[in-house]
C-alpha cells in the first residue's frame, strides 16, 4: 500500500512543527530556570527583601543565590533541591509564616558550607577547613549580615 505524497508532506510538517515546539519549550524552561536563580527573583518576595538587601551590599553580590544555596554535585541533584526549596519557599511565602529572622536549616547550612569550600578551595587548602570545617561559624555575617537581619526582624510576621 503506497502512501500518497500529500500524506508524506503532512507527516513531515508535523515532525518539523514538533521539533520547533520542543526547542521553544526547552528554551522557555531554561530561561525560567536561569531567571529563578537570580538574586532579583529571590528578593522579589516580601520575606526575602532584607536578605536580598544585605546580599546586595556584600562582596558576593556577583554570584547567584543558587551558587551558594543549591547543591552543585550534578544537574539532577541541583534541580531536585531547587524544586523542593521552591515549593517550600512558595508555601511559607503564601502563608506568610517565615520565622523572624529567617535562618538556614541544618541541611541547607551543610550545602552552603560545601559550596563555600568548593569556591574557596584555593584559600582553604592549608587550613582546618580543608577537612570539611564549618565556614559559617566564623563567616556567617559575610554575605547576609545575620546580625543586621536579627536587628531588623526579617521574615514575615502574621500581623
Amino acid at each position: 500500500m503506497d502512501e500518497s505524497p500529500l500524506k508524506k508532506k503532512v507527516a513531515l510538517v508535523y515532525m518539523v512543527l514538533g521539533a520547533v515546539l520542543a526547542v521553544v519549550v526547552l528554551a522557555v524552561m531554561a530561561g525560567s530556570m536561569a531567571y529563578a536563580d537570580k538574586p532579583q527573583f529571590c528578593g522579589s518576595c516580601h520575606s526575602m527583601q532584607e536578605v536580598y538587601a544585605t546580599f546586595n551590599e556584600s562582596t558576593h553580590r556577583g554570584i547567584t543565590c543558587g551558587d551558594c544555596h543549591l547543591p552543585q554535585q550534578n544537574i539532577v541533584v541541583k534541580m531536585t533541591a531547587k524544586a523542593s526549596n521552591g515549593m517550600r519557599h512558595t508555601y511559607h511565602e503564601t502563608l506568610r509564616d517565615y520565622p523572624e529572622p529567617i535562618l538556614v536549616s541544618g541541611s541547607a547550612k551543610q550545602v552552603v558550607n560545601d559550596n563555600c569550600l568548593r569556591c574557596h578551595s584555593g584559600s582553604t587548602a592549608n587550613t582546618h577547613l580543608s577537612a570539611g570545617g564549618d565556614c559559617t561559624s566564623c563567616h556567617r555575617d559575610l554575605v547576609h549580615n545575620e546580625r543586621r537581619l536579627a536587628e531588623k526582624k526579617g521574615g514575615v510576621g502574621l500581623e
